[in-house]
Parts: C-alpha cells; structure tokens; sequence
C-alpha cells in the first residue's frame, strides 16, 4: 500500500495536474530516501516512537477537522492572540503535492523520522502543527498520533536529536505593541525581537510547553517556553559526566548578569511532577546564580489552574497579572532594597514609594477623577476596566510593602498617604469610552468595518457582552423572531419599536433620547422583552430599579457605567422625577457612593419602563420627546420557560440587530415621533390614561382656529348645577370632569401652562395659545368645549399599523438553522441597500 498523497492547503502552489501513476512514482522514490526496514503489520517505527495501531492513529476525520481542533485549543481553550497563532503555526500533512509534480513529505523530514515503505495504508494520513521559531526553524509539532499515556490523539514531537531548545516564535506588530504597552518602553515593530530581546533589561517569564509560552505573550509579557521545567539547563557535559549547572544556549544570550527572570511553571497536583518541577526549578537557580542573575516564581493556587495558560482562561488575565505584579515586587526586594533614596534599612518616603509603584502599575491602574473611583483594567473582565475600593488599592499597598519586607510604619497614615501620591500619578480627568466598537470577552468589533480587534486599555471600555466573537453559534433566531410576532400580535409600528430599541441597545445610542415605555397587564410579555435585552447585553451590564428609588444619589451611582436601565412593574408616580428625566435627556446625574464625595456623569445606556397600568405623571412635552409606546397584551395559553429557547440563540440575534442601520434606528425611534406635532393611538392612549388634562381634552375639547374661550378660575363653577360646555369655562369644566371621573385635578397655576403645552408641543396644534382679549379676558385662543355627538381626538388618530417596517430581512426565517462558523460580524451582517 502506498502512503497518501494530500494536497497541502496552507502553501500557495497548486495542485500538479499529473496523472496517478506518476505521483505514485514520486511517493516511492520519497519512500526510498526515507526508508529503514519492512515494519509488518500497520504500525510504524519513528526513531524509537512507536505509533500505536492503525485503528488508533488518527482520530481526525480530516485535514480541517484537525487545523480546527488546534486553533481551537490554543486559541479558545488557551488563550492565545489569534495574530500570534498564525504567524508561529504552520499546518501540513504527511504527503504533500505540488505544481510540476513535486511531492513532499515534511512531517518527516523536519522531525527527521525514518519513513517505512509499508508504515500506512492510504486511509490514515497524518498531520502535524508546527511550531516554528523566529528563525523559521522547526520547535515542536503536534501530530495526529494518538497518546496512549494521556489519552488523546495528538502528541507533542520535537525534532530529531534536536537537544533542549527555548521557543523564540516570531512576534506580530500587535503584540509588539502589547508588550510596549505592558512594560512601558519602545518595542521595534520590525527585526528580530528576540536579538532586540538580549539587549534591554525588562523580566524574562519561563514556562513550560509551547501553548502556556504564546499565552503569556498574548497578555503582553516576555516569555520563552520549554519544553518541560527540567529542560532550562544542563549539569552533564557530552560524556555524562556531572559539571555546575549551565543555561542552554537558548537560555544563556538572554542572561545577562543583574537580568530577572520569572518561573511560571506548572502547579501540579501528581507527587511524581512536583518533584520533577522542584528538581528542574533547582538546576535552574543554580545556572542563573552562575550568571548572577535574580529570580522568584510566579504563584498562584492549584485550584486555580495547572499552567498559567489555565489560570487565565478560568480567572482571567487579571488574576495573572496580580501574580506576576506580587512576583516582581519580592524579586525587587532581593537586589533592591536600599536603593530608595539610598538609604537602607531606613522606611521609604510615602510620595518616593508611590512613585515606584505607580511605574509597575501603568496602563493597569488608573484614578477617574471624573468618577471618583480607582478603576483596575481586566480585573474581573479580560480587556475591561472595573471600579475597585480604596480598601482594595490599599490591601494592594500593602502587599507590596510586606513583599518587600518593610515594616514598622505604624498607623495606616502611611498606607493612606501613599495612595493619595498614587491617584495623582495614575488620574485620568475625563473618561471617554471609544465610540464605534462593541466588546465581547475576547476583543472587539469595529461596527462600520466589522473588523476583530484585541483588547486595549485606551479603549477605556467598562463592558462587555458576555460571550465570545469568536466562537461557534447558531445562525438563526427562529424562537425570539416567533416570540416577538406573537407578543405584538401584528402591530409592524409596534414589532418595529421593539426591535430598533434592543439595537439601539447594542449601539449605546444613547443620543437618541428615548425610552422604551411597555405597558400590559401580566404575563403579556414585558418582562420576557426585559430579560431578552438583559441577555443581549449581558446581566453585569444592567441595572434595575424603581423610578423613586433612582433619586436617592447612592441608587444612582449603580447606574454608573451600565449600558441598560431596566424599571420593572412600576407603580404610579405623582412626584417629580428628576433624574431619570436626566438620564433619559442626556443631562448629567448627580450621584455618590457611600462614605465617599459625589460626582455627577452622564448615563450612555438606554432605559424601559414596564407597568401594568400608566405609571408616570403628566402627557407633557417632554413625555411627547422621549416616551415610545408599546402596549403588550398577548396573553399564551401556557406559561413556559422561555429563556432556555432565547439563550442559545443570543448570539444570532446580536447579529441581526448590528445589521439594523443606525439610519434605521432614527427613523423609527426619533424621525416618526416629531416633538411638535401628531400622536399615535398608542401614545394617546397612555397620555389619556396618567394625565388628567389629557383625559378632559380627549372628552371635553374641539379644536376650532376661529374659537375663543375663557380660562376662568372656579373650580367649583359646576359642582352645585348642570355642567353646559356652551357657556363653561374651561377651568371650570376642567374640574367638573376631574370630580366625576375621580382624577386628581391640578390647580390653576399648572393647569393653563400644561394646558398650552399638550395642544401646541403633544399634539401639534400650533394655532392653539394663551390670550387676552380686548375686555381683558384670559383664555385661549383655537379651543372651545366639545358638544355632545362631537369626535373625541381618539377617533382622528391614524392606526399604528399603516406605518410599515422596513427592518432587514422582515423577519422572515431563515433557511438555514446552523453554522459551524464563528460570530463574524464582518461576513454576516446583513446590508441594507
């Protein structure tokens, strides 16, 4: 049988168009310069690695299938820059095809194994991933063999006799950038780095294995792998004979003398690899205190996570970098302790201490002035800044004091101290979240190109939505697209609200001005629209509360940073609100944290309001402005858990709301809702409802431009006799309507002044205004009080439903159920045209 030949995807040239007789040819003549012996059976030898049974040894249904399995492990399920990956992964396969007829076999080549004639049968081609070196050399590969030992089916294979070798894999612009960002100093985008990487004095990281080395760079840090923790010297010359322990070559250009360098290997559980771990770390101090070099290891809990790579994915980058920042200081300690104003054994100056530290802490440490708080990046959200206490920086403080051994300051005045030095070196006056992005746990997507970007401090994001971009999902959204049909039950006005308000959710188009306002008795849908956008946007990033309860200052700094205000089944309010009309106004909110000084900000989130019955005072202007109405009267037959329908499909939805233009969310939210004039049946009905003088304007007024009225001021004009619009006026017939309809009637000085401004700002009547006559009476000019048989305003209202939507798609299902690709906004939103 013949070993396969596969065409090699990755490499430019394409595939030779000979015939089979002829690549079967090439295949031989490359199994003759390889071959050893005649290996019975289907099992073949690799320079003393025995590949297991043919049955066992490729558990890869393709060439695909096994590229997706590793650019899923190191990227997803490691953490690694996907710009890193590509640039230091190189795909192949066993035999490879070529224009002109050329064949290869580069698995065996550059692992230098022996290839046996008879070794595979055609079904069973291998592949490998290698791991190449800044020099292009080959590092390690990973093979679709199975492991026996650790039970699955791939293995890590370094080349033949290639020795103990560090991984120096060529480093992109963008982490480049990173690691320029990380430790403060300028990093060359082009040239060798790691020969630029010999002459600068920043820590070097060791780890062990190729993945836990590329993470570790992702997050900005130097770092070179090995390939185990016993790999970073030797203590035997050629002969075998025990000498002092010596760094590696790859080790040694890096160790100049006073260099630092940081352990980062693995926390094993297994007894056997802790000793194994405790004897390599052993040899190496031994070698670095050679090159009189420093060193300390980097620690966290087994619980924690094995490798470093493990910890970042299960405690985020955070965690990480509070380890690494705890390690320096003690290694600080241990050649630098006397070096603060060259005094030792003496307490450093709290403002020459905060100085020191703020230097380690750049970029991940800020003061917001205009919040008054301490804000840590990736502290609780990779790539995302997160507001911490003063008790937090000072513990932080502190730490680094006792890890650098001093003591013996006394009161807290000292730690305070140096934290106040701390938040005038590390201030920031005005935080300005970068506009025109939306960030996932993984990096963020550019709106207007769709392009992928890694996290940055300077974004200065405090969100996330809470998934990755860059993992598989379903492609459609069959169940929250069903959902929404039946809870507007074929209203296009009202399903259109809907759903430009949850993308303009998604957009942070707090310009806008608005609120989403759903009223419907229980059960209709109002709260399963809230938990959707909930979802959308992620719980973190939501706040919840009453109307009232906002006005406290504490309530309102919660608010802070939150992308969606969420007010649940509100009752009715009668007080003035004057922070949510702020937060939904676009005006600033004054707030204040407990036991701290308050700050005012402005709200960058949008806002629903949800009520069974009309919740808010007043049918003004200002609810004309910013009030969108949806009445949601859907009652299901049954009730059902429908979130673990909506979850999966999440991500789906997401998409379709990116597609939907932000032309369309004004069009909808803001250009059909003018501020001077015309009201939907919708909106009427709510002002009719929490407004007693639009009630009594819906019952009681025509709208006439040759008409005069008289305001009067008796409330009680009509409390003793017939009411008669013919001779009543209108102050008078005010308070009759009130009195029989059980409203709270307002007084005189409101009524006249609210009055003008539902006719002239709500529903359009500019015609319509306060006057004086020539006998000196006050009135108004455009109304007059309806007669019997007359239209009420309700029956002029054009219907909701002759205002079409033009959302993409319309809703309709898509054809495909599926995908196995990533969330990539950049191919699949949908363009309007």
């Amino acid at each position: 049988m013949y070993a396969r030949a596969t065409e090699h995807v990755d490499k430019k040239k394409p595939p030779a168009a000979n015939s089979g007789l002829e690549i079967k040819l090439k295949i031989l003549n490359i199994m003759s310069e390889y071959t050893a012996q005649s290996v019975p059976n289907t099992s073949s030898t690799f320079d003393g690695i025995q590949a297991p049974e043919s049955s066992q040894r490729n558990r890869f249904s393709s060439f695909d299938d096994f590229k997706a399995f590793i650019r899923g492990a190191f990227i997803s399920g490691s953490g690694i820059d996907s710009e890193l990956f590509d640039v230091c992964v190189e795909f192949h396969t066993d035999i490879e095809c070529f224009d002109g007829g050329d064949v290869e076999a580069p698995i065996h080549e550059e692992l230098g194994w022996k290839f046996t004639r008879f070794g595979h049968k055609a079904s069973e081609p291998l592949y490998a991933a290698f791991l190449r070196n800044e020099d292009g050399s080959l590092w390690q590969a990973v093979v679709s063999l199975w492991d026996s030992e650790r039970e699955r089916p791939y293995r890590y294979l370094a080349p033949t006799n290639n020795g103990d070798r560090a991984f120096l894999p060529p480093i992109p612009p963008v982490i480049r950038k990173r690691i320029a960002s990380n430790y403060g100093i300028d990093v060359p985008e082009t040239g060798s780095f790691w020969e630029w990487c010999t002459s600068i004095d920043v820590p070097r990281i060791v780890t062990e294995g190729g993945k836990k080395g590329l993470c570790a760079l992702s997050l900005g840090y130097i770092t070179i792998a090995l390939y185990g923790c016993t790999c970073g010297a030797i203590n035997k010359d050629q002969d075998g004979n025990k000498i002092e322990p010596l760094l590696i070559p790859d080790l040694q250009r890096f160790a100049s003398e006073d260099t630092k360098w940081l352990f980062a290997f693995d926390r094993d559980e297994k007894q056997s690899a802790k000793i194994a771990v405790s004897s390599g770390k052993k040899k190496l101090r031994a070698a670095l205190d050679t090159a009189n070099c420093h060193y300390i290891d980097i620690i966290w809990f087994e619980d924690d996570g094995k490798g470093l790579d493990d910890l970042v994915m299960r405690e985020g980058s955070g965690a990480f970098n509070s380890a690494y920042a705890i390690a320096i200081a003690k290694l600080e300690k241990q050649f630098n302790s006397t070096h603060l104003r060259g005094k030792p054994n003496k307490i450093p100056e709290a403002d020459i201490l905060a100085a020191d530290i703020a230097s380690h802490y750049l970029l991940k440490l800020l003061w917001n002035d205009e919040h008054k708080t301490w804000m840590v990046f990736s502290h609780k959200n990779d790539g995302i800044w997160a507001p911490v206490t003063d008790h937090f920086i000072e513990t932080l403080i502190q730490t680094t004091l006792e890890s650098r051994g001093i003591k013996g300051y006394g009161t807290d005045s000292y730690i305070t101290n140096i934290r106040k030095f701390l938040s005038r070196r590390l201030v920031t006056f005005n935080w300005v979240e970068r506009e025109g992005i939306l960030p996932f746990e993984d990096g963020v997507v550019d709106i207007a190109t769709g392009k992928f970007e890694n996290h940055s401090p300077g974004n200065k994001l405090t969100w996330c939505l809470p998934r990755c971009y860059q993992t598989p999902v379903i492609s459609d959204w069959d169940n929250i697209r069903s959902w929404l049909n039946e809870a507007t039950q074929g209203d296009t006005q009202s399903l259109s609200i809907l759903l430009t308000f949850a993308a303009a959710v998604i957009r942070g188009r707090c310009d806008l001005q608005v609120f989403l306002y759903l009223l419907g008795s229980g059960g209709a849908g109002k709260g399963t629209y809230c938990e959707l956008l909930k979802h959308v946007v992620g719980e973190q990033n939501t706040w919840s509360g009453t109307l009232t309860g906002l006005e406290n200052r504490n309530e309102a700094a919660r608010l802070c940073g939150k992308r969606l205000a969420i007010f649940p089944d509100q009752d009715k309010v009668v007080r003035e609100l004057s922070n949510f009309k702020n937060i939904t106004g676009g005006e600033a909110v004054s707030a204040k944290r407990l036991y701290k000084d308050g700050f005012n900000f402005n709200y960058t989130g949008l806002s629903i309001v949800t009520a069974n019955s009309p919740a808010l005072y007043g049918a003004g202007s200002w609810f004309k402005r910013r009030a969108r109405v949806v009445h949601m009267n859907f009652q299901p037959q049954a009730q059902q858990n429908l979130m673990v329908k909506f979850i999966p499909e999440i991500a789906a939805f997401t998409r379709y709301l990116l597609s939907i233009t932000n032309d369309e969310i004004d069009r909808v939210l803001r250009d059909q809702h003018s501020a001077s004039g015309g009201v939907t049946p919708a909106f009427w009905e709510v002002a009719v409802r929490q407004d007693s003088i639009a009630a009594w304007v819906e019952e009681c007024v025509m709208f006439d431009e040759t008409a005069f009225t008289q305001v009067g001021k008796n409330k009680d004009e009509w409390k003793d006799k017939d009411y008669n619009p013919y001779v009543s006026t209108l102050f008078g017939s005010y308070h009759h309507y009130c009195r029989g309809a059980g409203h709270a009637a307002k007084g005189l000085n409101n009524f006249a002044p609210d009055l003008e401004d539902l006719c002239q700002k709500v529903l359009g009547y500019k015609y319509v205004y306060r006057h004086r006559n020539n006998n000196g009476t006050r009135g108004f000019k455009g109304i007059r009080l309806r007669h019997d048989g007359e239209k009420q305003i309700s029956d002029t209202l054009i219907k909701s439903d002759t205002h079409p939507t033009t959302l993409p798609d319309n809703l309709k299902t898509s054809d495909s159920k599926h995908s196995d690709n990533t969330d990539n906004i950049h191919n699949k939103i949908i363009r309007r045209e």
